[in-house]
């Protein structure tokens, strides 16, 4: 059941400057953003340290632990978000990438501070239950990526698309549509489509993120070695996040196509097969994009290799911090929809950003075209 106070916002809001990016926020409580680690999810954890950095003031930032190794019986995101809410400081919670266990953390949060803004961005858990407890949930529009991907693999000349994924990932909804989505591209564009499982990289520990990558490998020669795929003009996509590396590196190895892992971003995939050091600062993205093309061309196989050239994630999270900003202000009635659209297209500030609403009134997906070739 949704709060009356987060299913709107203040029409002002939308128009007002307070929710363009860029400019002045001031609210009298603080708002707190829970990000993963910088190693696991790059550019989430640089567009949150810039907003502290830019609203030092104003955003709290945290970090949990590897969301691939979090414990089930005491994840960190939990307790983490339970400390946040007692704080009488802290009005609002954001969680840059709501992984595992967020729905459980969103519900202790509310428990201690029921009056809580609380925002998810690309939830991990069922989309249902995270939209039942979040103020807001900001997530890709797999339908549209899809459409991109498939058009720039059959652009690579593809024949074979093969769709990994693994049983727990396919209980999810959304994981769900987006298997059904590529499924549907690849055979408008004439190309085999193949879903294939590879290994839940869920554990205590960092064995199961390698025996994931180790299944992938696996899984990937099976299909050679009886004749599932044939040739070079094969693409690799899987919606797990923790195998992206392996998959470029074996399409580079093998001469196969690896467009852009499962959310689009430079980071992920490439750029860690070709062990470009990370950034420091959100800035430094543009050198890293730079040092990638180097690398990759350099590298001299006949892959065919792509990169998604837009921060989409930074577009959701400084949406969602100004979304937020905007409830804690005004506290009072408008279109929350409406609200978080505009907020996505100003932050996006391209023509090629879109967004729409889905079945739950405060949801809204968004999506840029932006995958480019390497070579």
């Amino acid at each position: 059941m949704f709060r009356k106070t987060v299913a709107v916002l203040l029409a002002v809001c939308l128009l007002g400057g307070l929710c363009a990016c860029g400019n002045s926020v001031e609210t009298n409580k603080k708002i707190a953003i829970i990000t993963a680690p910088k190693d696991e999810y790059p550019e989430d954890y640089l567009a949150a340290r810039a907003l502290a950095q830019k609203y030092p003031e104003t955003v709290v930032l945290r970090e949990c632990g590897d969301s691939r190794i979090l414990q089930k019986d005491d994840p960190q995101i939990v307790t983490l978000a339970q400390e946040l809410a007692a704080d009488p400081d802290v009005g609002a919670i954001i969680f840059a990438r709501a992984v595992r266990f967020t729905s459980t953390a969103l519900i202790r949060a509310k428990s201690v501070n029921p009056g809580l803004v609380t925002a998810a961005i690309e939830p991990e858990d069922e989309i249902k239950s995270v939209a039942g407890s979040a103020d807001f949930v900001l997530a890709f529009d797999r339908e549209k990526a899809a459409n991109e991907i498939v058009a720039k693999a059959k652009e690579a000349g593809a024949e074979h698309f093969v769709f990994f994924s693994y049983p727990r990932l396919n209980q999810s909804q959304l994981t769900a549509d987006e298997q059904n989505a590529f499924k549907s591209e690849c055979e408008n564009a004439g190309i085999n489509f193949i879903a294939d499982s590879g290994n839940d990289p869920a554990s205590y520990d960092a064995t199961g993120i390698v025996k994931a990558n180790d299944v992938i490998k696996e899984r990937l020669a099976y299909l050679t070695n009886n004749g599932r795929i044939q040739g070079e003009n094969t693409a690799l996509f899987s919606a797990d996040s923790t195998v992206q590396q392996t998959l470029a590196e074996l399409a580079d190895e093998n001469g196969y196509i690896y467009i852009c892992p499962e959310f689009p971003c430079v980071f992920s995939g490439t750029g860690s097969a070709f062990n470009i050091a990370l950034p420091e600062n959100a800035k430094g993205i543009k050198d890293y994009v730079k040092a990638l093309k180097s690398a990759v061309k350099g590298s001299g196989t006949p892959a065919r290799l792509y990169y998604y050239d837009f921060e989409l994630m930074t577009v959701f999270i400084n949406a969602a911090f100004k979304t937020a900003a905007g409830i804690l202000q005004n506290g009072t009635e408008g279109a929350l929809a409406d609200a978080l659209k505009n907020n996505l297209r100003k932050c996006a500030g391209s023509k090629d950003f879109t967004v729409s609403v889905s079945d739950y009134p405060n949801v809204v997906f968004g999506y840029c075209q932006g995958i480019k070739k390497f070579r």
